[in-house]
């Protein structure tokens, strides 16, 4: 396993953990391959995650200084996934 896919699944044992930031490419990935989601690109910077019947958005965050998933993004993905009943 490389260092990227440890990397992924610490992020994803550790995704309701609000005191670990996770990075905007790990919180894709973790959504996409650990929890089944699909994303859209909605315009802009908002992407919208599905899966099944249950949807959310978050924001992509913009530049380098704080390339981190915003909080209130991260409650609505952490809500998704329990709707799925997935954590």
């Amino acid at each position: 396993m490389g260092s990227a896919q440890k990397k992924a699944r610490f992020y994803y044992e550790n995704f309701e953990n609000y005191s670990i930031k996770i990075r905007w490419k790990y919180f894709e990935y973790v959504l996409i391959n650990f929890y089944g989601f699909e994303e859209l690109n909605k315009g802009g910077s908002t992407r919208l995650f599905i899966r099944g019947e249950v949807r959310f958005t978050a924001d992509e965050p913009h530049g380098r200084e704080d390339p981190f998933v915003f909080k209130d993004d991260r409650k609505r993905a952490i809500q998704a996934i329990r709707r799925l009943n997935l954590s």
